[in-house]
């Protein structure tokens, strides 16, 4: 189902609720627009690989709040956490050494080169 709602408290507690059942989201960044879903779930990472109209292996960034969002995902070293520090929220994408969780999940299609894209933004979703 589409639907275009504008920012809020309410349009947020929704997009995060359809994230969380496996549907797909799109939102603004600091830089563009987003198609999103949650990246451990392996039917939505399909699913938006198909709407992006991206090949398998292709890699896609991850968004997240704070970099204890993404230590599942990649390793957050102390130079990595100096940079978003410093520079999140806002449009920087930190390319980090992915864990044995983001390893599966790359082979599977979140990218091939042995690190993950992460990046912090500034509006809530």
């Amino acid at each position: 189902m589409s639907r275009l709602e504008p920012a809020g408290t309410t349009t947020s507690a929704r997009a995060a609720a359809l994230l969380e059942a496996g549907d797909l989201v799109c939102f603004p960044t600091d830089t563009v627009y987003a198609v999103a879903g949650a990246a451990d779930i392996a039917a939505t990472r399909d699913r938006l690989y198909a709407a992006k109209r991206r090949q398998t292996g292709q890699p896609m960034a991850l968004l997240a709040a704070s970099a204890e969002v993404l230590m599942p995902w990649v390793t957050v070293d102390d130079r990595a956490r100096e940079l978003m520090g410093e520079f999140w929220p806002g449009p920087l994408t930190l390319v980090l050494v992915a864990t044995p969780r983001g390893a599966d999940n790359r082979r599977r299609g979140a990218g091939q080169h042995g690190g993950l894209g992460g990046a912090g933004r500034g509006r809530p979703v």
